[in-house]
């Protein structure tokens, strides 16, 4: 007799698992080949790295790195004979090609430039991204979607289009060469990419966090600097206290229920004497508290009442959607028109990227912005 085990239907194979792990194994070693390349390429001298067909076994040598961190001249046999010996290796090694050191190079400031401009940019374009983020998840921004889709396609735009006017709107503000320039173009290139992203954590985060922050004295900006202070743990532990949340607030939303009816009754005794039974403060037979109403205190009639709203609401959607019938085309419907702008955009993104013909290369801007303008206005089509 054989036993049989449960097997989920959802969870993969053994040998699905395989496959999959040889896959990734496959990408991770084909996209590594290229860095180590690299690294290898920078212990070659001149002559190997640049050698065809390309050296795998060399001789190593840290002539490159020499040639990184100084700067050098070339002299004549007679100026370098005349020379003392060599003081190290790299001074031996350019002695040998017939230069000489002339001083430290230039790598140093600019690496740190570029360290300075890249954590600018990133800075500038998280903080920027997340404000945006967090106006398009949590409050009514008239036409979000439309304008969601205006920010991501700047990244449809190439740059060759724009190189000449910021060149020239850089020229008149004098922000050509500057740290300040570099970092506030890139900031414009990448704060759409950052909206996209960060919109999507922001909405993972539950309202009702914020609502909590609120009530304990936090305004906006401080709900969304105590959320990002709180860390994974804390996000940990709110997932745990989700469900006390949740019943805490049902309790308080009755409890209210409860008053709200009480204070009426008090307010207007007659009223509620002469209404009618089973309401709140009618002369029912059930009613347990003065002002209330009896469904408040028995979970079976709230749950009937809410499936019959329910269905009742469900019944009339479908009625009301059967007499509204659209007169739109259908060839005229949103989901083919939005599959053709699509379509010219991507047409818009073979042209940018294909290597045959200029004119093509040309007018793909502009092939790209018609798509998405398309796009922008059969999205409000009708299905």
């Amino acid at each position: 007799m054989s036993l049989t085990t449960a097997h989920s239907v959802v969870a993969p194979s053994s040998n699905a698992k395989l496959i999959a792990g040889t896959i990734i194994i496959a990408y991770a070693l084909i996209s590594i080949v290229p860095l180590l390349w690299i690294f290898a390429t920078s212990f070659k001298t001149p002559p190997d790295s640049i050698a065809y067909p390309p050296k795998i076994v060399f001789q190593p040598s840290i002539e490159g790195y020499c040639n990184l961190f100084t700067t050098r001249t070339r002299q004549t046999p007679e100026y370098i004979n005349s020379l003392g010996p060599a003081t190290g290796f790299c001074d031996e090694t350019v002695r040998k090609r017939n230069m000489v050191i002339a001083g430290p190079s230039n790598f140093l400031p600019r690496f740190v430039n570029s360290l300075i401009i890249a954590f600018g940019s990133t800075f500038c374009a998280v903080f920027l991204g997340t404000l945006s983020a967090y106006g398009f998840s949590r409050f009514k921004v008239p036409l979000a979607d439309d304008l969601l889709f205006f920010i991501l396609s700047t990244r449809f735009m190439p740059p060759i289009a724009v190189a000449i006017p910021i060149y020239l709107m850089y020229r008149e503000l004098g922000l050509s060469d500057t740290a300040l320039g570099m970092i506030l173009l890139y900031t414009a290139v990448n704060v759409s990419l950052a909206v996209w992203l960060l919109k999507g954590f922001i909405e993972e985060i539950p309202r009702e966090y914020e609502e909590a922050a609120m009530i304990d004295g936090y305004a906006a900006a401080g709900v969304l600097a105590h959320r990002a202070a709180a860390g994974h743990d804390r996000h940990r532990r709110d997932r745990d206290l989700l469900p006390d949340l949740c019943l805490e607030r049902i309790r308080v939303r009755r409890s209210a229920d409860l008053r709200h009816g009480a204070d009426r009754a008090a307010l207007h005794p007659d009223h509620h004497r002469r209404g009618r039974p089973g309401l709140a403060g009618g002369g029912g037979r059930h009613n347990h508290l003065p002002g209330a109403d009896p469904r408040l205190h028995h979970p079976a009639p709230q749950a009937t009442l809410a499936r019959h709203h329910l269905r009742r609401g469900a019944q009339m959607s479908t009625i009301q959607t059967a007499k509204r019938k659209s007169r739109w085309p259908v060839w005229a419907r949103r989901g083919l028109m939005e599959n053709i702008a699509t379509a010219i955009i991507a047409i818009g993104f073979l042209m940018l990227f294909q290597s045959f013909a200029l004119s093509l290369y040309t007018y793909s801007f502009i092939t790209m912005l018609a798509g998405t303008v398309m796009f922008i206005i059969v999205s409000k089509f009708p299905e």
